[in-house]
């Protein structure tokens, strides 16, 4: 589901998504992300949902973390840290597919994401607070991302501790910087562009003018090395010329 609007002189644009499931559909998942951040709205064709001043693109993203079962820290993590919601996961977190995407793509390395201090949201056993681990690898497939480098400020980023699915919902909560344009400067700006325009288009005008003059005058009086000259040659014209 896409979604924009406006506040004020802010565009924004929503994304709730969910991208295909499986570990070992990272490509179908990255090509998804790149087809919304380049998708636009039928009404707004000319703007592509990544060049608003600000976007969220958040759901079921799906990423899982590039690690086996074995791996000493996803042992860690199921043993100790199935619950966690104040715990930094740095280490582990850069296995996550979205940060190999951000490495791999330009238009994904502009998304951001803020940091994650709660445990993996996925795959846990319905109605209990530990891990499935029969088939899953546990991993962060719940994600709020951000477009970089705007005045986004997260003050929440965290996961509940429900049991009633296989996820644990997260949630987010941002503070984003909007703009609003002084329409009376603006206008004063608008008008000097056009007077400016407008002088420009005029002395462009008189300068044509003067060059199709001036090329008239070489027509009709310039030399002419094969007859000495268009006009002074023709003495009836140059008579009547100067009556």
């Amino acid at each position: 589901m896409l979604l924009r609007f406006n506040i004020n002189d802010s565009s924004i644009a929503l994304s709730c998504s969910h991208l295909t499931a499986g570990q070992d559909k990272s490509e179908e998942r990255k090509n998804e992300i790149l087809y919304i951040l380049n998708s636009s709205f039928k009404k707004y064709p000319t703007i592509n949902f990544k060049d608003y001043d600000y976007y969220f693109l958040f759901g079921d993203i799906n990423t899982r973390l590039e690690l086996s079962i074995n791996d000493s820290m996803i042992k860690e993590l199921i043993k100790n840290h199935s619950t966690d919601t104040n715990t930094e996961f740095g280490g582990l977190i850069q296995h996550d597919q979205f940060y190999i995407y951000r490495k791999e793509n330009g238009i994904i390395g502009e998304m951001e994401e803020a940091p994650v201090r709660f445990s993996p949201s996925y795959k846990y056993i319905v109605g209990e607070t530990n891990y499935d681990i029969s088939k899953r690898i546990p991993s962060w497939c719940d994600r709020i991302f951000y477009k970089k480098w705007t005045n986004t400020l997260p003050l929440a980023y965290n996961k509940c501790l429900l049991t009633l699915s296989d996820h644990q919902p997260i949630y987010g909560l941002f503070k984003i910087k909007i703009e609003t344009i002084n329409q009376q400067q603006k206008q004063m700006i608008l008008n000097q562009i056009i007077k400016e325009k407008n002088m420009y288009m005029n002395n462009n005008n008189q300068n044509n003018n003067f060059n199709n003059n001036n090329q008239a005058f070489n027509n009709n009086f310039g030399n002419n090395n094969n007859n000495g000259g268009n006009i002074f040659n023709q003495n009836n014209y140059v008579e009547n010329f100067f009556k």
